[in-house]
């Protein structure tokens, strides 16, 4: 069997946190990063987003890639929100 080449995309990682805020029309997005190495970390930034949204009308907490749904994911659940997963091919 012949085997085929693969060509890897070089990794990229989150080195520090980030906030970030765009208002379009009458939609505003918000985005959070950090970087988490532990699931006490990961858990932590969850409980950390969920209290920074309380109180807050939206309708959507969009993800991006794998990432976006682990985290994006337990927010919307415990929120009560939609959650939709976005691929950034």
């Amino acid at each position: 069997m012949e085997e085929k080449e693969t060509v890897r995309e070089p990794y990229r990682m989150v080195l520090e946190g980030g906030q970030a805020e765009l208002v379009e029309k009458k939609s505003r997005f918000i985005a959070n990063v950090r970087p988490v190495e532990s699931e006490a970390e990961a858990v932590a930034f969850i409980d950390e987003m969920k209290k920074k949204l309380e109180g807050i009308d939206f309708d959507v907490i969009a993800g991006a890639e794998s990432r976006g749904f682990i985290f994006g994911m337990p927010i919307a659940y415990n929120l009560q929100k939609a959650s939709v997963t976005v691929c950034t091919t």
